[in-house]
């Protein structure tokens, strides 16, 4: 009795303390209902806590949940697969295209180079489809629905997607085959669990608000030279490789299309983000009819001096002029790594991560700001680009008046590179401190520079656009066949094994043997087995 009142008072001060109440008895998931215990809702609890720990780490995860979920959505509808799904691919690569693991899985779905093309990827001297965020999407649904066809299960597919089909039998719940109604308990698989509690995490903070940067879906229309779609583009090469990873070299192959992506700014267009006409509800795909030929006049570059700067409302430093740097913050510089980073400053890369909230995948790129110091014990935090005083009062559990009070601040306007004092009130009659040049689109700095900055101009050049997916027109192309299941009895005959009688009812001959607790391919005729059938819908 004593044991049980021990772990009631935990479960009920572990829910107090980290949102516990957040998890809910009951939840629609993958289709199915899933009944959630009490210990399993302390894990998920722990999961959804974890996940939200920084305000900083989620709110980007958030961003780029904006800018990439109506890919992933698009190509789990155009599949037939459940939505619910769209959340592993935060979990397996944080949205990084490139990501590698320790096994050398790649891409946003972390897909192995031989499970990647048999998931229908294109994977050569040329391209890596794993790092293409439609079409990798568009083959882990793939992925899911041979393992859910299956079991008729997608929590159990889930699970197979991590160690693979025959690797999720043992933790499949035989009665719970072809179920719509599952019970989550502690014994549940950590990465069904991980799944689940990504969803309540992220299910009501995503598509909340357009991202300050979106990118389109356009055709190659068979152009081959990746220089000229990237000058069609208005971008640098360097820029156009950023946002298409899964291209390789200088070249695409001849006689084919490919999906490519350019950024925009503004609010989204919808009928803009699609890669199939007629997908996702109908909504109009891009473009149509014939290539457009527009006039197309590269970005500008701003030559901004320094005497340029606004020197009567801001302190200028560089970042390595400032006293804080190596004691609070360090800049990664060229190639450097974040083990590199953790050496040099005598702490350990798991807590370099955790002081910064970075996730597992994350890859350092020159110029990041790296703190070496906890939240809490930091005094002074450096502005980045799109953050807001809001947002970063809720980093620091403080309010936007005790920000402003500190820095002596008279509005709520803030720019990239600004250094905020967190625990003393800034010298009165001080400037502002800006760590790196002032952006020309900030308006103070730009109203009130006395000399304009000079704009050299590129040479105009004219461009075809494509505005075209180029994809099948038809979504029905992409869709895989719905499937149902139902058990039936089987008398084994003379001369039949696991494997014959398995195919005869389109089902899997290892979940033949798990529910009827066979160890091997060989059966007695006469001997009944339960098995689940499952049928093509037409």
């Amino acid at each position: 009795m004593k044991k049980i009142l021990t772990a009631l008072f935990a479960v009920l001060l572990f829910g107090k303390v980290s949102g516990f109440n957040e998890i809910p008895e009951k939840m629609e998931y993958c289709g199915m209902e899933l009944v959630i215990d009490a210990d399993a809702r302390a894990l998920l609890s722990e999961s959804v806590t974890k996940i939200k720990r920084y305000p900083t780490s989620f709110q980007s995860m958030v961003d780029r949940g904006n800018i990439f979920f109506p890919f992933v959505e698009e190509a789990l509808s155009l599949r037939g697969v459940p939505d619910d799904l769209k959340y592993i691919v935060i979990m397996e690569s944080a949205f990084v295209g490139d990501a590698v693991s320790s096994s050398n899985a790649v891409g946003f779905w972390q897909f192995k180079e031989q499970s990647g093309r048999e998931s229908g990827l294109v994977i050569d001297e040329y391209v890596d489809e794993r790092k293409h965020i439609f079409l990798s999407s568009l083959g882990a649904a793939k992925y899911f629905y041979t393992i859910a066809r299956y079991f008729d299960n997608y929590l159990f597919a889930i699970v197979g997607y991590n160690r693979g089909p025959v690797g999720a039998l043992p933790f499949i719940v035989n009665d719970e085959l072809g179920s719509k109604k599952v019970k989550i308990t502690k014994d549940t698989h950590w990465y069904a669990l991980k799944a689940i509690a990504h969803k309540i995490a992220y299910q009501d903070a995503i598509h909340k608000a357009d991202p300050p940067m979106w990118l389109q879906p356009l055709s190659t229309n068979g152009e081959t030279d990746v220089k000229k779609l990237a000058d069609a583009a208005g971008l640098s090469i360097e820029d156009f490789r950023k946002y298409n990873l899964w291209i390789k070299g200088a070249k695409l192959p001849e006689g084919k299309s490919f999906i490519y992506y350019v950024p925009r700014q503004g609010k989204q267009d919808l009928a803009a983000l699609r890669h199939v006409r007629g997908s996702a509800g109908n909504t109009k795909q891009i473009g149509g009819g014939n290539p457009v030929k527009v006039e197309v006049k590269p970005k500008a570059k701003p030559v901004v001096e320094m005497e340029a700067r606004d020197t009567r409302r801001f302190t200028y430093l560089e970042a390595n002029q400032d006293p804080q740097l190596g004691a609070e913050y360090v800049r990664v510089k060229k190639g450097e790594s974040l083990v590199e980073i953790a050496v040099r400053y005598k702490l350990k890369p798991k807590k370099l991560k955790e002081l910064n909230g970075f996730s597992n995948s994350y890859r350092p790129q020159e110029g990041d700001l790296v703190y070496l110091k906890a939240a809490k014990s930091r005094y002074f935090h450096i502005v980045q680009p799109g953050e807001s005083l809001e947002k970063i009062a809720v980093q620091y559990a403080t309010t936007v008046e005790k920000l402003r009070d500190k820095n002596r601040m008279t509005g709520n306007n803030v720019f990239a590179g600004q250094k905020l004092s967190l625990k003393k009130k800034v010298a009165k009659g001080s400037k502002p401190t800006l760590l790196a040049a002032p952006s020309i689109e900030a308006p103070l700095e730009v109203e009130e520079i006395t000399e304009k900055p000079v704009i050299v101009p590129e040479k105009k050049v004219d461009v075809v656009i494509p505005n075209s997916a180029g994809l099948l027109d038809d979504p029905s192309a992409y869709r895989l066949a719905d499937f149902e299941s139902k058990w039936v009895t089987h008398t084994v005959a003379q001369n039949e094994s696991v494997w014959k009688i398995a195919k005869k009812y389109g089902a899997f001959a290892e979940v033949v043997k798990k529910v009827n607790g066979l160890a091997s391919n060989e059966v007695k005729p006469g001997t009944e087995l339960k098995i689940l059938q499952v049928l093509d819908r037409k």
